[in-house]
């Protein structure tokens, strides 16, 4: 195999390897991040970085173990993210209640999800060009039901409404937002 052609398309000249689905995610995500990094390099913000901003965004009242939650990293990840974010100068984080850390997003945290709302469509669709559109919907509905299905196997489970309505469909109940 030279350089970087998998395959003539239909992955049969691939190794079993090569073919296996974890091994696909991980180089689907490689390529994910390394466009992101790409698209981003000017801002210099990572995805959970921008994840845990969008997180502070939508979430005014929170504190960081409910930021760390809903973006599914530990408390040792979250605790790192917004300790790096209160460097950059893009959050203020306050004590509350004693040991519970308020995040807050300052004008400059702001910019930046303000900036990076102009770049990341074209990260999506970069990644996404080689599907046809109905594919691409296709693919994210069933991307986002394998990842809410197996939510509870992660190492840092998704929490808030999204894992909630996991549960809801996984046990079968309908509800109204399934």
């Amino acid at each position: 195999m030279a350089g970087n052609d998998l395959s003539t398309g239909d992955g049969e000249n691939l190794p079993d390897y090569q073919n296996a689905l974890g091994f696909l995610v991980r180089q689907l995500y490689q390529i994910v991040l390394a466009l992101f990094l790409e698209v981003s390099s000017d801002i210099d913000v990572t995805p959970v970085q921008y994840a845990a901003l969008q997180a502070i965004r939508d979430n005014p009242d929170n504190d960081q173990r409910l930021i760390g939650g809903l973006i599914a990293v530990d408390r040792t990840t979250i605790n790192v993210v917004s300790l790096r974010l209160e460097q950059k100068g893009w959050i203020v984080r306050h004590v509350i209640g004693g040991r519970r850390l308020h995040l807050e997003l300052t004008q400059a945290g702001r910019q930046v999800l303000i900036d990076m709302a102009k770049v990341i469509p074209a990260h999506a669709e970069r990644i996404l060009a080689p599907l046809e559109p109905a594919q691409r919907d296709s693919f994210m509905a069933m991307l986002k039901t394998l990842v809410e299905q197996n939510n509870d196997l992660s190492r840092a489970p998704l929490q808030g409404q999204a894992a909630a309505h996991a549960k809801r469909t996984k046990s079968g109940r309908k509800t109204k937002e399934s």
